[in-house]
């Protein structure tokens, strides 16, 4: 089952001078086989917000010794698009967090 780990602010420091970067972290802890992994693999890169399509979206898998796997998605944010406003920045994130829950969920246990 897909649980949502958190979301780190500029988790590495300051990565580009005019961005902010936000990681948000997810964990599978269904055990996945390399045929499941590599779909896993094909979903990510095809996946983009359909809220913000504009925001380029980085991501990292882990493949876990348990078969497990931990999703990172990291997205920067052009510092001008928006005021330093801790909630809008919340409300972007919890709307991108709940998108790529249900897109996964969609990909992953609807099909």
């Amino acid at each position: 089952m897909l649980k949502y780990e958190g979301t780190k602010k500029e988790p590495y420091g300051k990565e580009m001078p005019a961005a902010t970067t936000f990681q948000i972290e997810f964990d599978d802890d269904n055990p996945l086989t390399e045929r499941e992994f590599l779909k896993l693999k094909g979903f990510m890169n095809n996946y983009r917000s359909s809220s913000r399509p504009e925001t380029p979206i980085t991501w990292n898998l882990k493949y876990n010794h348990d078969s497990s796997v931990k999703i990172q998605l990291k997205l920067h944010y052009l510092d001008i698009e928006w005021p330093n406003d801790k909630c809008a920045q919340e409300k972007i994130m919890m709307t991108l967090t709940e998108e790529f829950e249900e897109a996964y969920k969609k990909e992953f246990f609807e099909s």
